[in-house]
């Protein structure tokens, strides 16, 4: 039986990921921070799940998400 070293969660619902799905369970903490900015409906725990403001922590997210973004379409361009 595999390790299990990584969770993630959905709909409420843990699924846990065994350790050589590092890659895919880090992917998908970035893609489910990165929705959650654009998808403020009211009252969240999540950090990022709330009103764009001036000060709000959006802002160097994004910065970090259009570097990590613009890496990948790097590399997509380079194995094309």
């Amino acid at each position: 039986m595999a390790t299990t070293g990584y969770s993630v969660q959905s709909n409420g619902d843990i699924y846990k990921l065994d350790l050589s799905a590092k890659d895919t369970a880090v992917a998908f903490e970035f893609f489910d921070e990165l929705f959650d900015t654009f998808n403020a409906s009211g009252a969240s725990t999540k950090k990022l799940k709330c009103k764009v403001k001036k000060d709000s922590a959006h802002w160097e997210f994004w910065r970090s998400a259009l570097q990590i973004i613009e890496r990948v379409f790097k590399k997509v361009e380079e194995n094309s």
